[in-house]
């Protein structure tokens, strides 16, 4: 069961049968499946509609530009590097997986993979980059207040007090 419907997943992957067969799955799963099958035609299209993406699944092995290529890339742009990235690839050394999660994947998923586990690591990387979101517009928001104070003085005699007005402070 996905998290919502009409949840968009950008598909980088070269491999046709592979691609359909994961386009397919989560097609069913109710996603809305964008898929390119280089690293160029994968940047370019990130760079033009990435915006609208929920979570991207990139192969690590792209041709024309590879995919941590463009995961540096993803990483570097200030309106890309919010989306959770899930790399998945058939390189699972150790070295691989460690140079991938560094970089900023999500998760590394190694193939072949069950559709089961790509069910949970696609809803675990759109979970945590809702609740991230929704993290960041609540400190928006209560920064909002603070901005509107000129003159405030705050006393306190003890560090139990000193406790309680930044516990308060914080939630303001």
């Amino acid at each position: 069961m996905t998290l919502l419907t009409q949840t968009r997943i950008f598909l980088a992957e070269d491999e046709p049968i592979i691609a359909s067969i994961i386009q397919e799955f989560l097609e069913s799963q109710g996603f809305q499946v964008t898929v390119c099958h280089d690293g160029i035609e994968a940047w370019n299209c990130l760079q033009e509609e990435g915006s609208q993406f929920d979570a991207i699944l990139l192969d690590r092995g792209l041709p024309n530009l590879d995919g941590m290529e463009v995961l540096r890339r993803i990483k570097n742009d200030s309106i890309l590097k919010r989306i959770p990235v899930i790399i998945e690839t058939s390189h699972g050394d150790k070295e691989s997986i460690r140079e991938g999660l560094n970089k900023g994947a999500h998760y590394y998923l190694t193939k072949p993979f069950q559709p089961e586990v790509l069910m949970a690591v696609v809803n675990s990387a759109l979970l945590q980059s809702r609740e991230l979101t929704q993290m960041v517009d609540n400190l928006r928001r209560s920064e909002r207040p603070l901005a509107l104070l000129h003159d405030g003085v705050y006393r306190f005699r003890e560090l139990d007090e000193a406790r309680i007005l930044a516990n308060y402070l914080a939630r303001a």
